[in-house]
């Protein structure tokens, strides 16, 4: 007869019966992830495996890294996940409640309605927009060679095909402008979910906000 296996150190911690990080780990650890978040998550992958349960407080926090994992969440049990996750809050700041940060039934009904422009022929009006963006961004690369910022040139590129397939607007002569105030909101949205003040407070960011 087998053992019975130990108890789990972080268990008090979290309902998730997965092993993790404790407390002081994370608190140990505040540096490392706001310096580089995603090195953090490797090595708490190569320390406690492919699922990993974070000591957090209110709802569960996991981490999954192994394929199978990823397919059960996503695809074979994504009725049984929500989008109420800190990321998906601080997002909802800039986007409001729309497709991309809603949930359940209110989902549900803002996905019909979008439905339509995920037809094959709503599709076939993206794929040429996405060409003709993209010629436009490769139009203003200089044609000797140099240093270019294709991060910039693609946001702005898909700024541009979203405002027309989805708004029926040209903003391509708003597009450095646009870009500009999608990065500041994206910054804002990260240090939210890297440091979660109250919403209320007027840091600088939100005030640029």
């Amino acid at each position: 007869m087998a053992p019975p296996a130990a108890p789990r150190r972080n268990a008090r911690y979290t309902p998730v019966e997965a092993d993790g990080p404790l407390p002081w780990h994370m608190v140990a650890a505040v540096p490392r992830i706001r310096a580089d978040p995603l090195a953090f998550l490797a090595s708490v992958q190569a320390r406690w495996g492919d699922l990993v349960a974070f000591p957090m407080p209110r709802l569960p926090v996991v981490l999954v890294s192994s394929p199978a994992a990823a397919r059960r969440v996503l695809v074979d049990n994504h009725r049984g996940w929500s989008k109420r996750t800190a990321q998906y809050g601080a997002l909802s700041a800039v986007t409001g409640s729309g497709l991309l940060t809603s949930d359940g039934e209110v989902w549900r009904e803002r996905r019909r309605t979008a439905q339509p422009a995920f037809h094959p022929g709503g599709l076939t009006a993206v794929a040429e927009q996405s060409v003709a963006a993209a010629a436009r961004m490769r139009a203003t690369w200089p044609a000797g060679g140099g240093v270019v910022d294709v991060d910039a040139g693609a946001l702005q590129a898909t700024l541009e095909v979203v405002g027309r397939t989805l708004f029926g607007a040209d903003v391509a002569e708003d597009g450095e402008r646009l870009v500009r105030a999608v990065l500041e909101a994206l910054k804002v949205v990260v240090g939210r979910v890297r440091t979660p003040l109250a919403g209320w407070l007027p840091t600088p960011a939100r005030r640029r906000l």
